[in-house]
């Protein structure tokens, strides 16, 4: 999802595709998935200056961040993993279990 709706990507590998194209592929995307059984879609989005400002406030120098931490796709993908974790949890331990 992130490489769709990267305007660098679509112009190298995408064959162009327009945002709104791009755009109107995942809407699909996600109408078929919510279509089959079982199914659930997770979604994880953080704003680049959100984590900046985060992390920032924890160094006492901008110079101290790694370069790991300046790509909000990191975060995301830990927060993604996280919420579909929980989701499994919740729908598939028994009831005692879930409120630990």
């Amino acid at each position: 999802m992130t490489d769709i709706r990267n305007a660098e990507w679509r112009a190298t590998k995408g064959n162009g595709i327009s945002e709104l194209d791009s755009e109107d592929r995942i809407a699909a995307a996600v109408d078929l998935l919510a279509t089959c059984g079982g199914l659930s879609i997770v979604t994880s989005a953080i704003k680049r200056e959100d984590l900046q400002s985060a992390i920032l406030s924890k160094f006492d120098r901008p110079k101290d961040v790694t370069p790991a931490l300046a790509h909000p796709d990191y975060f995301c993908f830990h927060a993604y993993c996280l919420i579909v974790l929980k989701m499994v949890r919740l729908h598939s331990c028994p009831k005692q279990l879930r409120s630990e």
